[in-house]
């Protein structure tokens, strides 16, 4: 996303969080047993970006995000404390 914005602030911040993004990550995905609905949202965010509709594109990227959420506070609830 950073690349095709061709935003430097903006791939300034990705580096800087990315370590965060990599552990977070992990978590989510060690959460789903099946990444293609992980992967049809990414596709569909890629096609709504292309679209050139901003709107859609956040409520898109908000959905993805906001589920990415939920996955990672369930499986951080689910592991002993």
């Amino acid at each position: 996303i950073y690349v095709l914005a061709d935003h430097p602030r903006l791939q300034g911040a990705w580096s800087q969080y990315l370590p965060t993004f990599a552990s977070l990550l992990e978590v989510t995905i060690n959460h789903d047993d099946d990444l293609h609905e992980s992967s049809d949202d990414h596709m569909k965010l890629m096609e709504v970006m292309r679209s050139g509709s901003p709107d859609e594109a956040a409520a898109v990227l908000t959905a993805h995000l906001d589920g990415a959420r939920d996955r990672m506070l369930s499986e951080l609830a689910d592991r002993p404390a």
